[in-house]
């Protein structure tokens, strides 16, 4: 592996084959996912309103490259539409957007405090609950915009809590 330089790469292609955090990484949410979609009769009603990859998604776009987040995104996405039941290509736009939002605002706003970060998972919840309808929407899957199931207190509750402690257990772990 030593005399292999990888010249034919440019050099944030070399540095997501040769580091072991992206891989990790996916290991950590891999894991994630598959105890959210394979225990989801053992949690509470409350908890299947638990949006898992939304931490994730502005945890990349914020401390991620565009080409590595880029990557990360597409196959955790893979990952998750494969474990659910909604149509292949639902979650992969609707995360896509929110890492491209996510990744926009670390130009302006680099969440590294704990209001910083609280802020914008706050925000994203909120914007997640527009953006996911619209998606779905289009695959023919909509449900209502303006409902008790899409804006819940609990679930947005839920979502702001285990993202923060999600976004934080992804920055020590990403170390």
């Amino acid at each position: 592996w030593k005399r292999c330089r990888l010249y034919f790469l440019d050099s944030s292609q070399r540095k997501i084959l040769t580091s072991l955090n992206p891989l990790l990484l996916m290991l950590f949410v891999g894991g994630l996912v598959l105890v959210r979609t394979s225990s989801g009769f053992l949690l509470p009603v409350f908890f299947r309103r638990w949006d898992l990859l939304l931490p994730v998604m502005i945890y990349v776009g914020q401390r991620r490259g565009e080409k590595e987040g880029l990557l990360l995104v597409l196959f955790l996405t893979h990952l998750y539409s494969l474990s659910s039941a909604a149509p292949i290509g639902v979650f992969a736009i609707y995360y896509l957007i929110v890492f491209t939002f996510a990744r926009l605002l670390s130009y302006a706003i680099y969440a590294d405090t704990w209001f910083s970060i609280l802020g914008l998972v706050i925000s994203f919840t909120l914007l997640s609950r527009l953006i996911l309808p619209a998606v779905a929407f289009f695959f023919g899957h909509g449900w209502p915009l303006f409902s008790l199931n899409n804006f819940g207190p609990g679930a947005f509750f839920l979502n702001t809590v285990v993202g923060v402690v999600i976004y934080w257990g992804l920055g020590l772990f990403d170390r």
